[in-house]
């Protein structure tokens, strides 16, 4: 198993560390550069840029996107580290242009977001000192192996202050090595996911607009929440909410039913009656029958 020791903004950092206690964490890049270092599960190390040059937290890697700015705000809010739109943007602006790159004002450039799972942030007593063969200035970050060598030390020693603060929590969360046997989504890691499995166009109308799209849950019980892609629908925002809310579904032959409340207030959406749905490429990502039958039988409003 690998591990990424990520040179980490200590402004992110301290904002995200000194909020409420969150399930998920947007580490955001400005250069919008591929991350694929990590398999979900595998631990994403914060490691803060100089003069601190300390690990001072970990987390769970879940997934990876690049999308607009304006995109990332929408999407994953302050779990990015920033309190509003505008904020992101001017802090995307600095820091690409700290790294060489100008490119005017725009609002869109693009992000590049890893998404993680259960982060933790250590207060400054309980900071590790950085692998004795990491180099500051190694750009991104570095991989390691956390079975063996500094891998292995800077994991244990992270797992060992993760213990420590689940036992003095409520609702302990279980441990983090099981965690990492078993990785589990989040909403926002759902919502990226979910955006990438189906090319982040709207399974229904086409739409591509980012930031007109979300992902809907197709089978929501109160013990299982259904963050998974294949329980994930891409649709309109609007359609996104009529689903949930049982005024569309699903059919497990593909194809869009409209609650017939919904047809007769509003020709836009009676059209879209019978319309094939597209689902994703890669079967894998499909929503799965029995959630759709489950939907169809037990949300709709038909």
């Amino acid at each position: 198993m690998k591990g990424f020791v990520a040179n980490t903004d200590p402004e992110w950092f301290e904002r995200l560390r000194s909020g409420p206690p969150r399930d998920e964490a947007c580490f955001w890049r400005a250069g919008g550069e591929a991350f694929r270092a990590l398999k979900a599960g595998e631990p994403f190390f914060f490691k803060l840029k100089a003069p601190y040059n300390a690990v001072a937290g970990f987390a769970r890697f879940a997934h990876y996107t690049q999308v607009p700015c304006s995109a990332a705000w929408s999407f994953f809010g302050d779990a990015s580290g920033v309190s509003s739109r505008a904020e992101m943007l001017e802090r995307l602006l600095r820091l690409r242009s700290r790294s060489g790159i100008r490119d005017g004002e725009r609002a869109d450039h693009p992000v590049g977001c890893i998404l993680l799972g259960e982060p933790l942030f250590f207060d400054e007593r309980d900071w590790i000192a950085m692998p004795a063969d990491f180099v500051p200035r190694v750009g991104q970050g570095k991989s390691y192996r956390v079975e063996q060598g500094e891998g292995r030390e800077l994991f244990d020693a992270c797992l060992s202050r993760a213990r420590a603060i689940w036992r003095d929590s409520a609702g302990v969360a279980p441990g983090y090595e099981a965690l990492v046997a078993s990785p589990r989504m989040g909403p926002l890691s759902f919502s990226a996911a979910v955006l990438d499995a189906y090319d982040r166009r709207c399974a229904v109308t086409g739409e591509s607009i980012v930031t007109a799209l979300a992902a809907a849950r197709i089978r929501v019980l109160p013990d299982l929440p259904g963050y998974s892609v294949p329980n994930g629908l891409l649709l309109r925002a609007d359609l996104a909410r009529l689903f949930e809310g049982g005024y569309l579904t699903v059919t497990t032959k593909h194809f869009l039913r409209v609650a017939p409340s919904l047809a007769r207030s509003s020709h836009a959406y009676a059209v879209l009656d019978g319309v094939p749905v597209r689902f994703p490429r890669r079967s894998k990502h499909s929503p799965l029958v029995e959630a759709l039958w489950w939907h169809e039988e037990t949300r709709f409003l038909g």
